[in-house]
């Protein structure tokens, strides 16, 4: 087959090349520039649980279905999980799903499609004693819009995320909003210790939770699953959702570094050794640049990994332990 001498190749390379380090940049200014990036959004309005839709007895834990009331954003549906323990107050987590139309439901294990990759990791937290609190994030599930369900597509990424790119926001942005937005309401709960909350999320739901955890420093510690990686082995590699693409977010640094923003506070990556959507070899590479740059912080303590025998999916088999210990 005759090369196609026409072929951008040598731009596209150029623009697909990691940018140089910028070290030593001071934090605050990239995490500046992530706020910027993401674009403005309001999460400081009232919140509210307006109503209780169902609440149920699931053996070793309660299970609500509310509905909440954002000031910002508007309703959503969220599923809060209690562990049945005598205690006064508990460590929270906020369980923050992938991709799917099934949304939350996946991370409770409600179907086999979506399920077979979340392993209803939210209930594996509670089971560990923490109060999960599961929201349903904008896009997914019943927050797809009415002319994406009609249509049978899994999501309204694509509809929501142009739409915003248009307007200089982005769709990861708005859903980090939503997450630090829900975090003022987790702190106030009153059987919640405030001191004392993680975030965990899968795939697209680790971007989301990566991202606020950069932003919010009232999250004390989280775990990434399905995500950790580079941008050049993951996201510039195949084709991947509009979420993931944010303006500027290459100029100055890698996904590694950007990570690093997270230190010292406790964080764990967990790698399915077969994933497809985000490579072993770009995981490793995370995995080794950011365990370094912990190292600083109590000979690395505050860092961890599993690489596990899976694919694309939810482990938790050494995360979640950890994390229980962590926050």
């Amino acid at each position: 087959m005759a090369e196609n001498t026409w072929a951008p190749t040598d731009y596209y390379q150029q623009l697909i090349e990691p940018p140089k380090s910028n070290h030593p940049q001071q934090n605050r200014e990239l995490i500046k520039k992530l706020d910027e990036s993401l674009g403005e959004f309001a999460f400081t309005g009232d919140i509210t649980i307006n109503r209780v839709m169902s609440r149920s007895d699931e053996g070793d834990y309660l299970k609500e279905y509310v509905e909440v009331i954002s000031e910002d954003h508007g309703a959503l549906p969220m599923y809060i999980l209690t562990p049945k323990k005598d205690k006064e107050r508990y460590p929270a987590v906020i369980a923050l799903h992938g991709h799917g139309k099934y949304g939350q439901e996946a991370v409770l294990g409600v179907n086999e499609e979506d399920g077979e990759i979340h392993h209803q990791f939210g209930v594996s937290l509670v089971q560990k004693g923490f109060r999960v609190f599961i929201p349903e994030i904008i896009g997914f599930g019943k927050r797809r819009l009415e002319r994406d369900v009609s249509e049978g597509n899994l999501s309204s990424c694509s509809r929501l995320g142009t739409a915003l790119l248009l307007k200089g926001k982005t769709l990861a942005g708005k859903r980090v909003a939503e997450v630090r937005s829900l975090l003022r309401l987790i702190q106030e709960d009153p059987v919640v210790d405030s001191n004392r909350i993680g975030i965990v999320g899968f795939s697209g739901g680790a971007l989301i939770a990566a991202y606020s955890m950069i932003l919010a420093k009232e999250i004390q510690g989280g775990v990434l699953s399905g995500f950790p990686s580079t941008f050049q082995g993951s996201i510039l590699d195949r084709v991947h959702c509009i979420d993931n693409y944010i303006p500027h977010m290459y100029e100055d640094a890698d996904l590694p570094e950007w990570l690093m923003l997270i230190a010292p506070r406790p964080l764990y990556f967990e790698c399915g050794i077969h994933d497809k959507v985000f490579p072993r070899i770009a995981a490793e590479t995370a995995i080794r640049e950011v365990n370094q740059h912990y190292q600083k912080y109590d000979n690395g303590s505050f860092f961890g990994f599993d690489q596990f025998d899976g694919g694309h999916e939810v482990s938790g088999e050494k995360s979640f332990e950890w994390l229980r210990r962590m926050v």
